[in-house]
């Protein structure tokens, strides 16, 4: 909010619960939706590392190395995305339409 409306801490703030209750629900949603699937990724990554431990102490390491990449690129990745759902869901909350990307790609909120 303070980056797009270009206003001060105190202003966002007193702004910020009026917005949130006009979409709490798409709020938690995507907030769910978006970590359920983190979840999953970062599942099948430690259920593809596992075997790996099999292999002695080079399977280990190769194995932990690999999972921990794994899950810290797709945390990464999923913050990002949920970055983008807020941003999204606030212009959404300000202007009752879609951002102009979701627009053109043809999304309906």
């Amino acid at each position: 909010m303070i980056v797009i409306d270009n206003l001060g801490v105190r202003e966002s703030m007193s702004k910020s619960p009026e917005l949130f209750g006009n979409t709490w629900g798409e709020d938690i949603v995507s907030s769910a939706g978006t970590g359920i699937i983190n979840f999953l990724v970062c599942l099948t990554i430690v259920l593809i590392c596992l075997p790996l431990f099999a292999l002695g102490e080079i399977g280990i390491g190769f194995g932990l190395l690999l999972m921990f990449s794994g899950i810290a690129l797709s945390v990464l990745f999923f913050t990002a995305c949920e970055a983008v759902n807020r941003a999204s869901l606030y212009y959404f909350a300000k202007t009752g339409e879609a951002p102009p990307m979701a627009q053109k790609l043809g999304l309906e909120f």
